[in-house]
């Protein structure tokens, strides 16, 4: 555990006076220091050293504040007052260093053009200073620190084994420009359960496999530069058990990568004596409903998931089931949506579906499911029974295919048309079956 202290003394005074600084008594009272500085790295040889954290604007010293050399140890003090841009220089003076100097000889790492007047600061890489004056000295060692903030529901935190709680991270990344954060890394009672690389850092954790007793829930920033952060958390499981539905999102996994733009299937494994209903949403909005009747026709385990209706990028994938009595269990999951390096309009047909029967003389309507990302379609032709079937606008539904004189297994396909480059390109369905029986 870091140690922080609270510097003392705010000292206007300009570095390069023949003055000595006076670094003794307090006028920032603590809730002023807003600026916290982290000495990392210190060299061996100053450890336990006398040090000097300079703030400066316009060249001249805003406060100088004393301290000891210590290796992961968390300095506060205030920064100046205003806007206006300022630098800190974390300073272990050479021995031959006097207060009064107007160069410096020592040890540095110095933060320069800081302008947020709540920031946290990380001295990990320490110079060499032989009588050089502040504003000469480099800053390319000193990165600022990643700042991580936990955040749980609002409440008591106590849940029932079987209940989503929905965790966060509000990640501060005020690294110099190139710096990036590299993971956002989830842990209860220490032990790692996921890690994000990208926004949103929401983790809806499903409480299941907890028995009942304190947990302890902490997340870690960490930056391209190998620099983080820790903040920490606790819930509760009570002895009651969520007696909902088991809901297990079997497909994607958590995390997981697909390419955006094409057709999935999200499958879920779903137990209930009493299953009443399912449902399927991707990012907070609902599209499948399964009612007790496609329950009971076993389809409510698989959404068919046109990944062209959301946008790349990480997105949310919930599962809620509910049972007879009315108590309700979901999962959920994040799942990425990769851009490919060119996107194909794709399609499924979507009328008729698989062997759908039909007495012959109907006439019925051929449809498709298009994912078609980047609006290239031209047109889409449907096939069937030798016969060639053009539509040349969205949504592509014929609706005229009478199926007068026809018997037994018929089947249809459709080639997709569309506009890339200098030409046109042509991309096909598979053929789907449709039964066509003798009339009544």
């Amino acid at each position: 555990m870091k140690r922080i202290l609270l510097l003392i003394s705010l000292i206007p005074a300009c570095f390069a006076c023949q003055e000595k600084i006076d670094l003794s008594g307090s006028t920032v009272a603590d809730e002023a220091k807003t600026v916290s500085l982290t000495l990392r790295n210190v060299p061996e040889t100053e450890l336990d050293e006398r040090l000097i954290i300079f703030t400066f604007t316009n060249g001249v010293v805003y406060s100088a504040i004393e301290a000891i050399a210590e290796e992961d140890t968390t300095f506060m003090f205030a920064p100046p007052e205003g806007n206006k841009a300022y630098d800190v220089i974390a300073f272990i003076p050479g021995a031959d260093w006097q207060d009064g100097d107007d160069t410096m000889t020592g040890k540095y790492s110095r933060f320069a053009g800081l302008t947020e007047r709540m920031t946290d600061l990380v001295a990990d890489a320490w110079h060499d200073a032989t009588g050089v004056s502040p504003e000469d000295l480099t800053s390319d060692g000193a990165l600022k620190a990643v700042k991580v903030t936990l955040s749980l529901p609002a409440g008591d935190n106590e849940y029932d084994a079987g209940d989503i709680v929905s965790i966060g991270a509000t990640v501060t990344n005020n690294g110099e420009p190139g710096v990036t954060i590299a993971s956002v890394t989830y842990f209860i009672d220490g032990v790692e359960e996921i890690s994000y690389t990208q926004k949103p850092y929401t983790w809806n954790y499903n409480t299941k496999d907890l028995g009942p007793g304190k947990y302890s829930i902490s997340v870690i920033a960490t930056n391209s530069e190998g620099h983080s952060d820790e903040d920490i958390g606790e819930i509760v499981i009570n002895d009651d058990l969520n007696d909902g539905p088991d809901v297990d999102i079997t497909s994607p996994t958590a995390l997981s990568s697909w390419t955006h733009g094409n057709f999935y299937n999200v499958n879920a494994n779903i137990t209930d004596s009493d299953l009443a209903s399912v449902e399927y949403k991707i990012n907070g909005s609902t599209v499948a409903t399964y009612s007790k009747d496609d329950i009971d026709d076993g389809l409510h385990t698989t959404y068919r998931w046109n990944t062209a209706d959301n946008s790349a990028g990480l997105n949310t994938i919930e599962v809620i089931a509910t049972d007879e009595a009315g108590a309700t269990r979901s999962d959920v999951i994040n799942v990425n949506l990769d851009v490919p390096s060119n996107y194909t309009p794709k399609g499924e047909i979507a009328n008729p579906v698989s062997n759908e029967e039909f007495d012959e003389g109907e006439v019925i309507s051929f449809m498709i499911n298009i994912s078609d990302v980047e609006n290239e379609i031209d047109s889409v032709v449907y096939t069937s029974n030798a016969t060639r079937y053009k539509l040349t606008s969205a949504p592509y539904t014929y609706s005229g295919f009478n199926t007068a004189g026809l018997s037994m297994y018929q089947s249809v396909s459709a080639q997709i048309y569309y506009n890339e480059g200098n030409g046109s390109q042509v991309t096909s369905t598979g053929s789907t079956s449709f039964v066509v029986n003798p009339a009544p």
